[in-house]
Formats: structure tokens, sequence, C-alpha cells
């Protein structure tokens, strides 16, 4: 039996080997709930000032509430729980998203062309993906299969 307690990576090789860890799905949602619940204020400030735009300001920020609330509902439900899940025989896969943030101090924008290593840190084990986006004409091509 193997927890799948794992450290998921992701490696910029074009940016000089930066390394980001997974983003934690669940401070994912508290920062867009945060962004979310700043931009109400904001709004409602705005209005105040100024009532001439309330209709427009308001529908701009339900637009914005409704696809948080869709993201936020995405990230619980199909988000990779790595200290939740155990590998067992009888279960012997785990699946979902693992989000990686794309911009810090040491890179600047993504690049038309880039090259990442996706990395499975595990407890005597490190599982390393290549990656390359987009990929290049002849490279094998992962698909699931339709339902």
């Amino acid at each position: 039996m193997s927890a799948l307690n794992t450290d998921v990576r992701i490696d910029f090789v074009r940016h000089h080997d930066v390394t980001e860890g997974y983003e934690d799905p669940t401070e994912l949602s508290n920062k867009l709930q945060t962004a979310v619940d700043t931009l109400i204020f904001e709004t409602e400030r705005q209005i105040k000032k100024n009532p001439k735009i309330a209709d427009e300001q308001t529908a701009k920020l339900r637009e914005y509430q409704k696809d948080a609330a869709e993201f936020i509902e995405f990230l619980g439900a199909q988000t990779l729980q790595p200290t939740a899940a155990v590998l067992t025989p009888g279960n012997p896969e785990v699946a979902g998203w693992v989000f990686f943030a794309t911009s810090n101090k040491w890179m600047g924008p993504l690049k038309e062309h880039e090259d990442f290593i996706v990395s499975f840190w595990m407890k005597d084990k490190i599982w390393q993906f290549p990656v390359s986006l987009p990929p290049t004409p002849g490279d094998l091509i992962l698909r699931k299969p339709q339902e």
C-alpha cells in the first residue's frame, strides 16, 4: 500500500529550469473567493460614486461571480487531492487536474514554444514526464479514449 503523498512539480526548461510546486486547490479556491469579494466591494464603491454605471458594472460583476463559482466547483470536484488518495492493488490509480503558477519573479511571459518536465516525487521514486507545447509533429500524443 502506497499513499499518493506526492510532491508534484513542474520544471520550466526554457526559463532557466525554474521549478514550481503544484497549486493547492483549496488555497486556489480561497484566493479566487477573496478576489470575488474584493471585486464586489470595489464595484459597490464605483456605483456609489457614479450611479449611471450601475447596470453595466452589475452585469460584469454577475458574470465574473458566475465564472468564479464554476471554477471553484471544478477545483473541488476535478483536482488531484494528493493527500486523500491511497494506492492499493484494488485502487491502482488516481486522477485529477493539477495546477501550477506560470509567473513569478524569475519568469517572464511564456514563450511561443515551451518545454516542461512534470515530476511526481514519491517516497522512494521520482516519475518525470517531458512535455512540449505545442507538441512537435511526430511526437507521441496520448489521448483518453472517447466514452
